[in-house]
């Protein structure tokens, strides 16, 4: 074999092999590779090539449309879609995961008295709270606005309530960060009726907050 010909071989096998992650990780990256170039012989020259630099575009405009321009965390189209991932690995590994629903406290009194800069800068720095207290594998998000989302994977309520009580609210504490949070197990047969708990937990946690002049959170069928 030449030197081209091998040269040749290591592209292919370098771009095929990122069009093996598009498969894993961009379903609708790769349907979107796929379909532009389904006219297109295999053979011809440059074909793998242009497979991999279409894939990375695609795989860009997929994640840039599930990322939080502000924050850099899921948006609302991201928390959907790992919302639903790991609903699929509760139900497969029979295990329990959580999802908590934040939202935080004055914000429209900052934008309203410091201006919108000082606001979202407000936004970034829970983010980054956000971003540095969770693992690897667990999600933050930003659905949108004062509202903040994480998914503990793997963890049920009371696993929740030691993460709030040891990493989370302490880094908030320590950053004079006014937020409320409400949290329940992720069900994969009904993910708005989990979404709905943990959003109905977050509201009593806000007005217990209102009187307490605290963070707080509230875990589904908490009381107090």
């Amino acid at each position: 074999m030449s030197e081209k010909d091998k040269n040749t071989e290591s592209n292919n096998t370098k771009t095929k092999g990122w069009f093996r992650y598009l498969k894993e990780e961009y379903k609708p990256a790769r349907a979107s590779v796929t379909k532009a170039l389904e006219f297109i012989d295999p053979e011809t020259k440059g074909y793998w090539k242009a497979k991999a630099k279409l894939g990375r575009e695609f795989f860009l405009a997929q994640r840039e449309s599930e990322t939080d321009g502000l924050t850099g965390l899921a948006n609302h189209n991201g928390l959907n879609k790992h919302l639903k991932e790991e609903a699929a690995r509760v139900s497969r590994f029979n295990r329990k995961s959580t999802l908590i629903i934040l939202d935080i406290n004055g914000l429209k009194a900052i934008n309203d008295k410091q201006g919108h800069n000082a606001g979202n800068e407000y936004i970034k720095k829970t983010a980054e709270i956000m971003k540095n207290s969770i693992r690897e594998i667990d999600i933050a998000a930003r659905p949108g606005g004062d509202e903040f989302a994480i998914i503990l994977a793997g963890t049920d309520v009371a696993g929740t309530r030691n993460f709030w009580n040891e990493r989370l609210n302490p880094a908030f504490q320590q950053e004079e960060i006014s937020i409320v949070a409400g949290a329940a197990n992720i069900d994969p047969g009904d993910l708005k009726r989990s979404f709905d708990q943990a959003d109905h937990a977050m509201y009593g946690a806000k007005a217990e907050s209102k009187l307490k002049n605290k963070n707080i959170l509230f875990t589904v069928g908490e009381t107090k």
